[in-house]
Parts: structure tokens; sequence; C-alpha cells
């Protein structure tokens, strides 16, 4: 009885250890964890998408999450499909965005199953080249369908530009972009009420080989915001100044920079720009066509036909509310500056190796001037000042009559050689006040009047020429006040520069002036005749030389 117990008793213990190895030997099956593979193009270049193919997925415990995250290298990943929810197998889908620059990204990718089983896996993609981008892209701009300009891509002597043609009809700015500089083909006028803003620093370049003339003319009621710095100027240039060019630069390059305005004329109420640049003039002497400062314009100035020329800087009727100051006109075709009427000020300006008249006024200009620079080159040169009033009716008003002071011309043997420039032309009928004026070099006259009404303007005083040195001219004075002598006796005048050093056009005489303050607001204080004090360079690091180096 005792043995049948015992046995009973093995028999059950056996059956419960063989229960328990049962029910453990089940909990203990691991699951199968997820697997998957990746796939992807190994190169994408750089701001462009590549798809990433998450393949051959098996999830025995069912699917619960895919994750994907950009683990070095940068870009961005996003999640287009995925397997269903508690699916046991499938396919997903990613889209890598390269980023901008270049280099090796790394994309880890994790997925997880219900009973939180996770497989990892890294796929490294290389990131190639620079974005592809659009010309508007390049240039910081948005292309508008009312757009009546046109940017384009394209190379020009060598170097990468932005391509600008047509007329600019809204706001716009041209900025210093990477790699490229800025082109422009042919007329560009800015129309419609419209800012052009040019950034400091910034070079446009004019195509000198457009079939149309090369220029850009600021439109009546459009203006412009040209604002460099004397470390930082802004240039305008004529393409064959890049350095791949096969041809040097010259005058009439390209056109130049035409302003007009609504200020008064005496041509008429209004009339239209030479070149065909515009209409000008009107009733508003306060017209503000925007400001011009440390802008230096080379190679400009085309002679299109007799009596119809683009010049350097064409001032067109433009009102006292513009600001214009340190600008320079460098080895023009035509004239460096002109005045068509109007009451524009400007101050600090330069006219170097012009081909014909370095500054010109006529119909009717009232503006102010001071610190004015005029340096001919050899073989170049016409006028120093061509200065009118109208030439079809001398009499006509409002007249010519600007207020000018510290003035330095150079003259040289002129256009061709021989004895053929003249320091000031005052001539048909101009009035104005110039004072502390050097004028030397000069092969024909220092300083020339002509015309009755001219002379009557002298006679009655409201064509005067004050504390100023006119010497080592062929001829100093030509009919100014009657004669020469009386002329260098009156007024603090004189024809002896033996006092005077000029290094180029830098030198003064720091006695004989007239105070210019005493002549109103627009003119700074200055005890010297003459426009550049040693003392105070402001040439320097943004003007050319008459050779071509920096001042």
């Amino acid at each position: 009885m005792k043995n049948s117990v015992n046995q009973l008793f093995r028999l059950l213990s056996a059956a419960v250890i063989v229960f328990f190895i049962s029910s453990c030997g089940e909990d203990d099956t691991p699951a199968i964890a997820p697997t998957f593979t990746l796939a992807a193009t190994a190169e994408v270049q750089a701001d462009n998408d590549v798809v990433i193919s998450v393949a051959n997925i098996s999830i025995p415990g069912g699917f619960s999450s895919l994750t994907a995250t950009v683990t070095s290298g940068g870009g961005t990943v996003t999640t287009t499909a995925t397997p269903a929810t508690d699916a046991t197998s499938g396919t997903a889908t990613l889209v890598f965005t390269a980023p901008t620059n270049s280099g090796v990204s790394t994309i880890d990718v994790v997925i997880i199953d219900n009973a939180l089983q996770l497989a990892t896996k890294t796929i490294a993609i290389t990131v190639t080249g620079a974005p592809i981008q659009t010309a508007y892209e390049i240039a910081g701009l948005t292309e508008e369908s009312s757009d009546e300009f046109t940017l384009s891509k394209s190379t020009k002597n060598g170097q990468d530009v932005i391509r600008l043609i047509g007329n600019i009809n809204r706001d716009l700015a041209l900025n210093t972009m990477n790699g490229f500089e800025w082109m422009i083909s042919g007329s560009t006028f800015v129309v419609g009420d419209s800012e052009l803003t040019i950034a400091e620093g910034v070079t446009i370049y004019f195509d000198a080989e457009s079939s149309a003339t090369s220029y850009i003319a600021i439109q009546q009621g459009s203006s412009i915001n040209a604002a460099g710095t004397s470390g930082n100027p802004i240039v305008l240039t004529s393409t064959n100044t890049l350095s791949g060019s096969t041809t040097d630069p010259d005058g009439g390059d390209w056109g130049g920079l035409v302003v007009n305005g609504k200020a008064t004329i005496n041509v008429g109420s209004t009339a239209e720009g030479e070149g065909g640049s515009g209409t000008y003039g009107g009733t508003d002497d306060a017209d503000n066509s925007g400001t011009i400062r440390y802008v230096r314009l080379e190679y400009a100035g085309r002679v299109i036909g007799v009596d119809n020329e683009l010049n350097g800087f064409s001032f067109n009727g433009v009102g006292s509310a513009t600001t214009v100051e340190f600008v320079q006109s460098y080895f023009g075709e035509d004239d460096g500056l002109e005045f068509f009427g109007g009451t524009v000020n400007v101050k600090w300006a330069v006219s170097t190796a012009s081909r014909d008249d370095s500054f010109d006024w006529t119909h009717g200009w009232r503006g102010n001037g001071q610190f004015w620079v005029v340096e001919q080159l050899a073989g170049r040169g016409d006028r120093g000042f061509e200065a009118d009033n109208l030439g079809d009716d001398n009499a006509a008003t409002p007249f010519s009559e600007p207020t000018i002071s510290n003035i330095t011309l150079i003259g040289s043997d002129g256009n061709g050689g021989g004895n053929n420039t003249t320091g000031m032309r005052l001539r048909e009928g101009t009035k104005g006040k110039i004072h502390n004026a050097i004028v030397t070099g000069f092969q024909s006259r220092g300083v020339r009047v002509s015309d009755t009404q001219t002379d009557a303007n002298v006679a009655d005083g409201s064509l005067t020429l004050t504390n100023s040195i006119v010497f080592d001219n062929d001829d100093n004075v030509r009919n100014f006040d009657g004669t020469a002598t009386s002329w260098a006796t009156t007024n603090g005048n004189s024809t002896d520069g033996s006092g005077l050093t000029l290094t180029g056009p830098v030198g003064v005489v720091n006695t004989g002036a007239l105070d210019p303050t005493t002549l109103g607001s627009f003119f700074s204080a200055a005890s010297f005749i003459g426009a550049i004090d040693p003392a105070n360079n402001w040439m320097a690091g943004w003007t050319l030389a008459v050779d071509g180096t920096s001042n």
C-alpha cells in the first residue's frame, strides 16, 4: 500500500514538472524582430530631392511606427508612405531634401513593432555641387508677372553676369551677388514712380557690344537711390573692363546715367532728352529724383549724332531736393557732367579725361556747386566749363545762373593736339557767380566770355568771377570785364600762380579766398582757393586719376 502511494506521488510530481517546463518553454520563446532594406541614389545635387525606398519590410510582431532622422550633414527627410498598422510586411517611402551646401548626409531609419522591438539602418547620401538657381533667385528678387524687364543668367568676357534688359517698372534693389555681376544691355528706363536702389560696392557693367546703346535713365516721377561710400563706391562701367575682355575700354562704350526731373527749364515747359532719354522739365524746382553719392562712371558718353549726345551724368530739369555728391565721370566720350535746366545742387564732383567738355550747363540751370575738379588728359578735352543760357535765345528765362565755389580746372592740349582748350567758356547769355577757382594749363584760353547778352551780364554784375587765380594758360582771360588787365585787378582775382603747388588737382592757395558760407546754406566752410586741400583729399579711395590709377 505504501509503495502504491509513493508511486502515485511520483507520477503526480512528474506531471507537475512536465507542465511547468512546458509552460516555461512557451513563455520564453523570443519574438522575431523586424527587418528591412534601404535603397537610394548615392548622389544628389544640393537643394534637390531624392527618394529613399524602404523595402522588404518584415514585421512578424505587427507594424507600429517608422521614424527617419538626418543625423549629420544637413538636409531634411519626410515620410510619404508606410505599412498599415499591425501589418506584418510592406514597403515605405522617404524623401530626402539635400542642403544647399555640398557634403555627405546620413539618415537613420527605425521601424518598431507592437512588441516594441525595433530595427535600425543608416544610409549615406553624397550631396554635390551648388543648387541650380534662377537669375531672380541669384539676385535675391522675385519675378512678377507685370515686370517690363527680364533677368537672365549669362557670361560676358569670362564673367558670370545677371543680364537686365527692359524698363524697371517697380521698386528694385541691385545688391551684390555671389559669383555674379550685374550687366545692363540696351536702354533701361526707370518708370512708373519706381525707385531703383543700387547698394554700396555694386558694379554695374553696361554692354559695350549691345546693338542698341546701353544706358540707364531715371524718368520723371521715378528716383534713384545710389548711396556708395568712399571705401565702397558704386561703379558704372563698360563690359570691356572685365578681365576676360579682349577689347580695351574706351569712352563711348556705353551711354551714361540720365536723370529726368520736373524743375523749370527755359526751352519750353518740357523737353525731350538727348539720345531719346526721356521727357524733362516742369514747374517743381524742389523736385526730388533721389540720391547719387560716391558713384563713379567710367567710359560712358556716346555721341549719337550732331547735338545729340549722351554724357557721363546728364541732369535734365532735376530739382533741388535731389542729392548729388561725390561723383566722378572718368574717360567719357562727350561731356562729363551736363545740366539741362533745373536747380539741382552738386558737391564734390570730378570730371577726368573727358573728350569734350568737363562740366556743361544750358537751358536755365540755377543750382549750386562746390568742390569741383577738372583734369584733362593729353590729346583729349575741350572746355573745362561750357556755360550757356540758350543758344536759340540768349535772353530766354529763367537764365542759367548757378553759384559755384572752390574749383580746380587743369587743362591739356585738347582733342587731337593744338591750342584748342579753354578753362571756362561763358557764352550764349549765361549768368552766374563763380568764386575761389584755379584755372591753369589750357592751351587756348583760361577764361573767355562771348556773345552780346553774356557781355551785358558781366556789365550788370549778374555774371561774375571772383577770388580766383587764372595762370599759365596760353591766353589767361579774353573779353571778361573788357580787358584782362581790369579783370586781374578787380574782385580779388589774379594771374599769378607762383604761390601754388599742385599735385595733380590737389593743392590750394590759403590766402585771398571768399568765405563760401556767405553764399548760402548749401556751401561748406573752405578758407582757400581751389577744390582740394591737401589736408583733406576727398578724392582719395574712390576716384581714378587721369592715368587710370586709384587716387
